[in-house]
């Protein structure tokens, strides 16, 4: 039996989340569609366009360390809850179709990216991110894979209360004017070498914001 190789591993969790979120936002009625998140205080839409949009930036990450570069995002946290509060506000009712399109084109790049890399590039310095150094492996499991499976993780819980009365009454409001409610906070690592306590990722991960000018 073969043994499954890092990029196998890699490659199959970042698919798992990819697919679970295409499956989540597929499943969405409207009113759900419409629903504000338990944890960002952004729509579902807006969210789940959010890991989208942002897997299409990791794509260019992904590149870029691939080919032996290194990347330090530089952004600072205000810039990033700015540019956030802006893609909630604009995303707020943005389509199924399209966000579908978008998780589905940026996780088919990301995967082939993926299974193109060995061990050598999984262990070559990647940047620093939140003040720490980072390896290429570390920034595919804490940055890409994390931060769609902290965002995803919102969704499901957003949509598993969605027949609560409060959820009922979250469901009609209008987007909340104040935009530090749609602050989202860093996602949560599973397990050592890093955590959030030692600043490793801030809030969003770093690939909110800065990276797209990768």
């Amino acid at each position: 039996m073969a043994m499954t190789t890092r990029t196998d591993q890699l490659a199959a969790r970042f698919a798992a989340v990819n697919d679970t979120a295409i499956g989540a936002v597929e499943g969405c009625t409207a009113a759900q569609w419409r629903q504000l998140t338990v944890s960002e205080g952004w729509t579902v839409a807006a969210t789940a366009h959010h890991i989208a949009v942002v897997q299409r930036a990791f794509v260019r990450l992904v590149t870029t360390l691939a080919t032996g570069q290194t990347y330090s995002p530089s952004s600072s946290m205000d810039e990033i809850d700015r540019g956030n509060a802006r893609h909630a506000e604009e995303y707020a009712a943005v389509g199924k179709p399209e966000t579908l399109a978008l998780l589905r084109t940026s996780g088919d790049a990301i995967a082939r990216l993926l299974h193109g890399l060995g061990d050598e590039q999984f262990d070559r310095s990647a940047g620093t991110f939140g003040g720490r150094e980072l390896r290429v492996a570390q920034v595919v499991e804490y940055v890409v894979i994390g931060h769609a499976r902290y965002h995803l993780a919102s969704i499901q819980a957003t949509l598993a209360a969605v027949g609560s009365p409060t959820a009922r009454s979250r469901s009609s409001a209008r987007v909340p004017p104040d935009r530090s409610r749609w602050r989202a906070k860093a996602p949560p690592l599973e397990a050592p070498p890093l955590s959030m306590r030692d600043g490793a990722l801030p809030r969003c991960a770093p690939g909110c914001a800065s990276v797209r000018r990768v």
